[in-house]
């Protein structure tokens, strides 16, 4: 690449993305022959989601409610003073009104299997309704989460995972196809790893040296 580039009076790292662009654009039209006409169907996709169950299944996920405090202090004084969701409730209502440092996050779904291991610890040890022991965050504040609800074994909507399956689908196509390209033209130039005739005058030699009887 760079004798080329200075052959055509280009300074070398004007070359040099010259010939990355090139490559770049070589191996997308290569790609888009080698793959023209792969495609996934809506058949194939349903198959995948209704053959796979586990795949496409939650163990254990919670609906939660996450609050940040400076220290765990403060997050703890939080803790002793909510009793219970309707106590929960009434003061996050406050502390929204107060527009107070306090960060509060809307309800969201956390899959158990996905959380780190300090989170995972905490959810673990709280139940519905109740409210986790402090979790620090990488940015040394606390983490405390009020446990909405707690659900097992949810199967995730066909929709919501329709596409992924279908990119999912589409890539192991491209792989097989990418292999079966790459074998075509290993056979084409005849490869053959390690089989020379060296290697058998090597063999033969270690041969005989076994039969010769010691003197």
């Amino acid at each position: 690449a760079k004798v080329a580039a200075k052959e055509k009076g280009w300074t070398e790292p004007e070359g040099e993305r010259r010939d990355q662009i090139r490559d770049s654009i070589a191996m997308k039209v290569f790609g888009e022959r080698l793959f023209d006409g792969i495609a996934a169907s809506d058949e194939e996709v349903r198959k995948e989601y209704d053959g796979n169950p586990d795949a496409f299944t939650i163990k254990k996920r919670y609906r939660v409610r996450r609050l940040t405090f400076p220290d765990v202090a403060e997050a703890n004084k939080f803790r002793k003073s909510v009793k219970g969701p309707e106590e929960f409730y009434r003061q996050l209502r406050q502390r929204e009104t107060k527009q107070d440092r306090y960060e509060n996050t809307f309800f969201e779904w956390k899959d158990f299997d996905r959380l780190d291991e300090k989170t995972k610890k905490a959810f673990g040890k709280a139940k519905k309704g109740k409210l986790t022991e402090p979790v620090e965050s990488g940015k040394k504040q606390q983490y405390v989460y009020f446990i909405d609800d707690i659900e097992k074994n949810y199967r995730i909507p066909f929709p919501e995972v329709r596409v992924n399956i279908k990119r999912t689908l589409l890539r192991r196509k491209q792989e097989a196809k990418l292999a079966e390209f790459v074998n075509g033209e290993k056979k084409k130039m005849d490869i053959k790893i390690f089989d020379s005739p060296i290697r058998k005058v090597a063999e033969q030699i270690n041969k005989k040296k076994k039969h010769t009887p010691a003197p």
